[in-house]
């Protein structure tokens, strides 16, 4: 394994344990060899630059994996029966396989012949063979369905609140959609909606229809799913919880994210059911677009349902639900079997039980698949002989239950222990002399040298094993009446020459505000250190220590021991940074660039669109003139003008600073991914990253807090009592440049009220 790194000077350091590395860990010198199941993770460090991020790998060094079994035919929709065949290309693979939906392993029900599928069933299966790690699971879904399937509208008039849906050019009642005068457009809708293959009732247009923050009735059937044509407002409305009562007062939860009906997020489980190029206000046609989006949350089917409880939260708005239903027959539970499979050393007595009501379980004891011609259950089965067991369960109203498998293994010999070898697994500086030895009876040890797996074909163990390279001995048991043992092994790394330790370094890496003395310490008998300070690698040719070195100015001390008899040690390191004089924040003047009226005093109109371009704004009065967060304090624009930014390029003081910070937030939405460019004087730029969380909503994004929560916002008509936040950022820069500018997202969702550099 080679490692590299692009910046110039650079010196990699590594580990091998899966530790995260440090300047005190090994320096990377020549290529590694990797003989084990190994993690490198390496760092690169050079002078003048911030310590690189973490790379890693994982190197797995052993048998080869088992190609995952093919079902065929695959996961489906099918009117009938399924006659479904397994199959493995691994050479000697045997595939193990479950039909209950659990993952199957080596105690699982072993493939034979075809498997008949006869009601909805999920198949499972690996595959297993001698010198090959299990294969991945490969799985189908066996979906046997008879009669018809359709949808049922769910009526809500008796439960509409809000008046979600107005006639172009008709006025918005009540608030509308999201309280602020707000609305679909029905010209656009109109009175039903077909998404996904559903047919959606919607309510009539200028009158209340639809809802928010209650129960719904829904009528008494066995449905697969219920479906909603839904959307957040006032942004988007993160996990939010849908309960399904069923008529025997069981319960199923549902957790879903829904976007914000002004902009898509395109959350898991979420898509767009209509596209609106506008929406509606009070004043007429906003020419914003609008999307309404579809949901299915799958319910259990063998149940009735009684009632759907929305989210307690006004701003998740419901405009029409629909059931999926069938006529499809349930199928009956697949059958238990107790004791389930596994070894034992006598005759087992085998009990079968169902729980649908009526059931009637039939079994195979020759590994082929019952059906209802096939023995029927009725008392404990005694299973005497390695035996698998099969079963399925039929009952009138149902289809056939999925199979239920269980494999007794009777053995009513004894294995032999595995070996002890002594010592154990380790390095080892000298020859080593290792002794096999077991606790069974008459036992003869087999052994090989070469790490394949022994057999009783291989030597025979009688006298202590000498051991004066790096070997992998491994050693199995075998005695009369006796199953041969499991295999032991222990794998002995030779090293006749010890490695001096690495030396420490007191104090380590920082920034400092004085000059420093340090000192070089190492633990090895007799060991010199080398040192140098103008960050190459040390050899015995550097500079001897001998007493505590001054530093007084920025510098990287890296210093290796050498002892009489060992190795030299690795490469240690520390970089301390002298920082003279004193060091703060230096706000920058964004007033030249100032064009959103983000900030207004309670009271006063808000001008241009306010923050949000719809007539919101932040409290002037609760914000007050400067912010302080993280101890660094930002200056704001004055209230009731332009006062804040957005897609624009910002100057920045021809400083040399270690980070720009930023006051920003997200209005119609949350903005991800978002781009902020630093150009330095010297033409280089830094690119960086980060997802900005929608004012009302914070999404708690890595690299984001929240730098003021304020209870309410303002707009030109009164105090609107939705809190909203402002959020605080810190991108890093290279201190060794000095800044020219900073570019904001092309984005006029992400506004930025304040930035200081630090």
């Amino acid at each position: 394994v080679t490692l590299a790194d692009t910046t110039p000077g650079a010196a990699i350091y590594y580990t091998t344990n899966g530790s995260t590395p440090t300047t005190a860990s090994a320096v990377y010198s020549t290529a590694l060899t990797i003989s084990a199941t190994t993690t490198v993770k390496a760092i690169a460090v050079a002078s003048g630059y911030f310590n690189s991020a973490v790379s890693s790998a994982t190197y797995t060094i052993g048998a080869p994996t088992a190609a995952a079994p093919t079902l065929s035919p695959g996961t489906g929709t099918y009117a009938a029966a399924q006659t479904v065949t397994l199959a493995d290309t691994t050479p000697g693979a045997v595939i193990y396989y479950t039909t209950n939906g659990s993952t199957p392993t080596t105690a699982s029900a072993v493939y034979s012949s075809a498997l008949t599928v006869s009601a909805t069933t999920t198949v499972n299966a690996i595959a297993a063979a001698s010198g090959y790690l299990n294969s991945a699971v490969s799985s189908a879904t066996y979906t046997i369905g008879s009669g018809s399937s359709g949808s049922s509208p769910v009526n809500l008039a008796a439960a509409f609140t809000i008046n979600g849906i107005v006639n172009d050019g008709s006025p918005v009642l009540n608030g509308g959609i999201n309280t602020w005068g707000f609305a679909y457009s029905a010209n656009l809708l109109g009175s039903t909606v077909t998404w996904s293959g559903i047919t959606f009732n919607l309510g009539a247009a200028n009158t209340t229809d639809a809802v928010s923050s209650t129960t719904l009735s829904l009528p008494p059937v066995s449905a697969t799913a219920v479906n909603l044509l839904a959307a957040g407002v006032n942004g988007s409305q993160a996990n939010q919880t849908f309960v399904v009562t069923y008529l025997d007062g069981t319960t199923t939860s549902l957790t879903q994210s829904l976007s914000s009906w002004a902009t898509p997020q395109n959350f898991v489980g979420e898509s767009r059911a209509v596209s609106m190029a506008y929406r509606e206000n009070k004043y007429g046609i906003d020419h914003n677009a609008a999307y309404l989006y579809g949901y299915s949350f799958t319910v259990d089917s063998t149940k009735t349902v009684k009632s759907l409880t929305l989210p307690s939260n006004r701003n998740v708005v419901v405009l029409a639900v629909a059931l999926s239903t069938t006529t499809t027959a349930p199928t009956a539970a697949a059958p238990t079997l107790s004791p389930g499979t596994g070894t034992y050393t006598s005759t087992q007595s085998v009990t079968l039980a169902d729980t649908t009501p009526g059931a009637v379980i039939y079994y195979t004891l020759d590994g082929s698949t019952p059906t209802t011609a096939s023995a029927v259950y009725s008392s404990a089965l005694t299973v005497s002989a390695t035996t698998t067991v099969k079963t399925i369960a039929a009952a009138s109203g149902y289809h056939n239950s999925a199979s239920s498998s269980a494999t007794y293994t009777i053995s009513t010999t004894p294995t032999a222990a595995a070996p002890t070898l002594s010592p154990g697994t380790g390095t080892y500086t000298s020859t080593q002399s290792v002794t096999l030895a077991d606790t069974t009876p008459g036992a003869v040890i087999y052994y090989t040298l070469d790490g394949s797996t022994p057999t009783t074909a291989s030597a025979v163990y009688s006298t202590a094993l000498t051991v004066s390279a790096t070997t992998t001995v491994k050693a199995i048991a075998a005695a009369s009446g006796y199953t041969n043992s499991a295999p032991s092994s222990a794998t002995y790394t030779i090293s006749a020459t010890p490695r001096t330790a690495a030396p420490t370094l007191s104090p380590g890496t920082g920034t400092y505000t004085s000059t420093q003395s340090v000192s070089l310490a190492d633990t090895t008998p007799g060991a010199v250190i080398y040192y140098t300070l103008d960050g190459s690698s040390p050899t015995t040719a550097s500079a001897v220590y001998s007493t505590a070195l001054t530093v007084s100015a920025t510098t990287t001390v890296k210093a290796i021991a050498a002892a009489s008899g060992s190795t030299n040690s690795a490469t240690s390191s520390a970089t301390y940074t002298i920082a003279s004089g004193t060091s703060g924040s230096s706000p920058v003047n964004l007033a030249a660039a100032f064009t959103i009226n983000a900030i207004v005093t309670d009271g006063s109109p808000v001008a241009n669109g306010g923050i949000d371009t719809w007539g919101n704004a932040l409290s002037g009065s609760l914000l007050g003139s400067t912010v302080t967060w993280s101890g660094i304090t930002f200056n704001l624009g004055a209230a009731n003008t332009p006062d804040a930014v957005s897609s624009t390029t910002l100057a920045l003081p021809a400083v040399s600073a270690t980070t720009v910070n930023l006051l920003a937030t997200s209005v119609n939405g949350s903005s991800l991914n978002q781009t902020f460019v630093v150009t330095y004087t010297d033409g280089t730029t830094a690119t960086l990253t980060q997802s900005i969380s929608d004012w009302h909503v914070p999404q708690n994004f890595p690299g984001e807090s929240v730098a003021v929560s304020m209870a309410y916002r303002v707009n030109s008509y009164f105090i609107d009592h939705t809190s909203v936040d402002l959020y605080g950022y810190s991108f890093a820069l290279d201190s060794t440049k000095t800044v020219k500018s900073l570019t904001l997202p092309s984005n006029r969702n992400v506004v930025v009220p304040a930035v200081t550099l630090y």
